[in-house]
């Protein structure tokens, strides 16, 4: 059941990023309209939806594919020691990964849309 509410979600969020431009912007479109699936309230099905979302959206772009990759790998390990299993990061990240932020993103999916400029 887990999967299929995952992909329904995935399925409602790639088609929120119609429209927009540039990775920041469209997975900023994805994780809002992830939060939003009522089939769940659980926030990390959500996430996981949203994240399965992007994998669709940019199966055809190797680079941004692989990035995806191997940020997701980089959360995995994180909540594997947090969760107390030792993992050696010096191993597992290479010297030119350039994270995308995407906690960071989606973070800032679940913060109100400023709207016309207003920054406050």
């Amino acid at each position: 059941m887990n999967d299929a509410v995952i992909m329904i979600i995935a399925d409602s969020a790639k088609r929120a990023a119609e429209g927009y431009l540039g990775f920041e912007e469209i997975a900023g479109a994805v994780f809002r309209e992830a939060r939003k699936a009522w089939l769940t309230t659980d926030e990390e099905m959500h996430f996981k939806g949203g994240i399965a979302a992007l994998l669709v959206l940019y199966r055809d772009d190797e680079e941004m594919t692989e990035r995806l990759h191997k940020e997701l790998q980089s959360l995995q390990n994180l909540s594997a020691a947090m969760s107390g299993v030792p993992v050696n990061f010096d191993h597992i990240i290479e010297s030119d990964f350039e994270p995308l932020g995407l906690m960071k993103l989606w973070g800032d999916s679940g913060q109100p849309a400023k709207e016309n400029g207003d920054e406050t």
